[in-house]
């Protein structure tokens, strides 16, 4: 989503670069009067966006690498003590 934003607010910063240039007359009107500012605002939140997206991704590859790790230390090949496997449902009891 992040990525998206990026470079959602990249191309439209562009565009506000861009567009007075090709129609002049755009100029002219009061909205593109501060078209350079609204362009390195909009620049602005493409880093912002991009280096969000940057830092989940890079904190999402350090979780995978730890689930990794942790599941290669405890995957040791020896059988489990059936005394502390609580992986299936506990047996149920008769109440009678």
């Amino acid at each position: 989503m992040y990525r998206f934003l990026a470079f959602f607010w990249l191309f439209i910063g562009l565009a506000l670069l861009i567009l007075p240039e090709i129609y002049p007359d755009l100029k002219e009107r009061e909205l593109m009067a501060n078209h350079v500012a609204m362009a390195g605002f909009c620049f602005a939140l493409s880093m912002y966006n991009m280096i969000r997206w940057r830092l989940i991704r890079a904190r999402q590859l350090e979780m995978e690498r730890e689930r990794e790790e942790s599941q290669r230390r405890n995957d040791t090949g020896r059988p489990i003590d059936p005394n502390f496997d609580f992986s299936d449902a506990p047996p149920k009891e008769d109440k009678s």
